[in-house]
């Protein structure tokens, strides 16, 4: 699919730019990075849940995680210890110090419940906090100093607003009630999509936008009778590019795509069904594709790189009875076991809801005639 945007920012890539990251250069495919860059997310979520860091710190962080990967690979540095060090530093920058010693300290305990590689080695809570002052400095000089972040959050009251206006035979208590339901929605879009690198693809803008047309789209909560003042489809209210605006919305939900979908709310399932029609489609042969670029990583491994904290193993005997004499390199903890304050995946309905069927071919596209 071809997206209709354009670069405005040092921060705002095409898609061409984004794939040709620098961990693709090392062998990393776009799959495993978008999957690498996940986990460090969910990671990253839940120490700032342990420290209850302001959502502005928070939604900082996450930009400047992606961002850091932009400019450097995965193979080069810990993806959690990165996470954990945004995190640090976006606190830092939005008035919200912590205690590096005490960050370490949660740090690890974390860290270990992530990765049995990482619990096997010896940890010192000093070693520790000198990794993460040591890699907020890399991060520093790798962003070039720019901690200068919009939030597509920030945009939303004002489009919604917009948006609940066009309905002039409501009530103020029921206009009050639907702004409340779309910023609800709104949020958990934002909230999921966070986990991917959408902030380096369009501008806080156009997220905005398609959060707010997505929040208008699920379950009709905006039903397409509404027209505006001039008469056009309520969602000109957003923007008058209606292209961008699809194309938005579009980007969004990719953070579902590979979502099994019984585990997705029937309402997102019919978004999915919307945007993403041809989601399920079989692969091309391998004949008619592109000869695959080698990797250096075994496909369906979810790859966890050498810490840059390098120490001694500790003793293995001590572990053998707690894991029956064997060693896992890597255990990631699912997003459930992470106790999220959003619902992953779900903005409207509980997870693990019966999907709905497929739209007819006359449904999938989202406008309104």
């Amino acid at each position: 699919m071809s997206y209709t945007f354009s670069c405005t920012n040092d921060w705002v890539f095409t898609d061409t730019e984004l794939k040709a990251s620098p961990s693709s250069k090392k062998g990393i495919s776009w799959d495993q990075e978008l999957e690498l860059r996940k986990n460090g997310i969910i990671f990253y979520e839940s120490l700032a849940k342990i420290f209850r860091v302001p959502r502005q710190a928070i939604a900082t962080g996450k930009q400047l995680f992606h961002r850091f990967f932009i400019r450097e690979s995965f193979t080069d540095h810990d993806k959690y210890l990165v996470a954990a060090t945004c995190l640090f530093l976006s606190a830092k920058a939005e008035d919200h110090p912590l205690s590096v010693h005490n960050f370490a300290e949660h740090y690890i305990a974390q860290r270990k419940e992530v990765t049995m590689e990482f619990a096997l080695r010896y940890h010192t809570v000093e070693m520790i906090a000198e990794a993460i002052l040591q890699k907020e400095y890399i991060v520093l000089h790798t962003l070039a100093f720019d901690l200068d972040v919009e939030f597509p959050h920030l945009l939303l009251s004002d489009k919604i607003d917009s948006l609940v206006d066009l309905h002039t035979h409501l009530s103020v208590a029921e206009k009050e009630a639907l702004t409340n339901t779309m910023m609800k929605n709104s949020w958990s879009f934002l909230n999921d999509c966070s986990r991917t690198p959408l902030c380096l693809r369009l501008t806080a803008e156009e997220i905005a936008a398609g959060a707010a047309y997505l929040a208008g789209t699920i379950d009709d909560t905006i039903p397409c009778t509404i027209r505006t003042k001039d008469g056009e489809n309520w969602e000109y209210v957003l923007s008058d590019n209606q292209n961008s605006l699809i194309d938005s919305a579009t980007m969004i939900l990719e953070v579902y795509v590979s979502i099994n979908e019984a585990t997705l709310s029937p309402s997102i399932v019919k978004l999915l069904n919307m945007f993403h029609p041809y989601r399920d489609l079989d692969p091309m042969p391998d004949a008619i594709m592109a000869p695959k670029k080698p990797s250096t990583l075994d496909d369906g491994v979810d790859t966890d790189f050498e810490s840059d904290v390098t120490t001694p193993p500790a003793d293995r005997t001590l572990f053998d009875d707690e894991f029956d004499g064997v060693i896992h390199i890597s255990r990631k903890r699912s997003m459930e076991e992470y106790d999220m304050a959003s619902p992953p995946f779900s903005p409207c309905s509980p997870p693990y809801s019966p999907c709905t069927p497929p739209y007819a071919t006359s449904e999938k596209r989202p406008r309104c005639v």
